[in-house]
């Protein structure tokens, strides 16, 4: 597999993103979007063989449709006069998270394996599906 592979998955994610998202609608597309990268990720952390990185870089096909469908909902949930601050504070909340997990993670992984760290990561990022349901319940 060459290294620019999942670029190419992603980038076809986002070209179709739009697609599946009118036939499918966007909160479907962002529970089926989660539920297939995440599915590929624990399969490819818990096998741990050859076709790990197989099952990870094509789960990134589905990180577009995921992506738009999420901002599609959050810019249907602002009003026009909302939408750049409360934007900036969601990406904001985000970056914050990270800068709080990213490091507990990478302890998990040095004191437990890689596999161990990964599998904190993926339990973590797993929980924004039920808070994006709680968000977008109306949506559901």
């Amino acid at each position: 597999m060459e290294p620019h592979d999942c670029g190419v998955k992603m980038a076809a994610g986002f070209w179709f993103a739009g697609r599946i998202i009118e036939r499918l609608r966007a909160p479907r597309v962002l529970w089926l979007g989660e539920a297939f990268m995440s599915a590929l990720s624990w399969a490819g952390v818990l096998l741990s063989n050859m076709a790990s990185p197989v099952l990870m870089s094509v789960g990134a096909a589905g990180f577009g449709p995921y992506t738009v469908a999420c901002d599609k909902l959050l810019q249907e949930e602002f009003t026009d006069d909302q939408r750049a601050t409360l934007g900036s504070v969601a990406s904001f909340t985000g970056s914050i998270l990270y800068a709080l997990f990213a490091p507990l993670i990478g302890l998990v992984a040095d004191r437990f394996g890689i596999a161990a760290g990964l599998c904190f990561g993926y339990a973590f990022c797993s929980l924004s599906l039920p808070v994006f349901i709680r968000l977008f319940r109306r949506h559901f």
